[in-house]
């Protein structure tokens, strides 16, 4: 049976940004502030650089 939630006192600490593609990029708030730049200033196209070398990649 569902109840209702308080959830004020939840605070986040990371961010996830989806992209239309479906692809998901997932971190700490101080990734967001130190790797990640967004220029969404053009409004058309938004944009996201992240600045961090690749520690593995791998295939599913």
């Amino acid at each position: 049976m569902p109840f209702p939630k308080d959830t004020t006192m939840v605070k986040a600490n990371g961010f996830r940004l989806t992209f239309e593609s479906g692809m998901v990029l997932v971190g700490s708030a101080a990734d967001l502030e130190e790797r990640v730049d967004l220029s969404l200033a053009e409004a058309k196209s938004p944009k996201v650089t992240v600045d961090d070398p690749v520690k593995r990649l791998e295939g599913r």
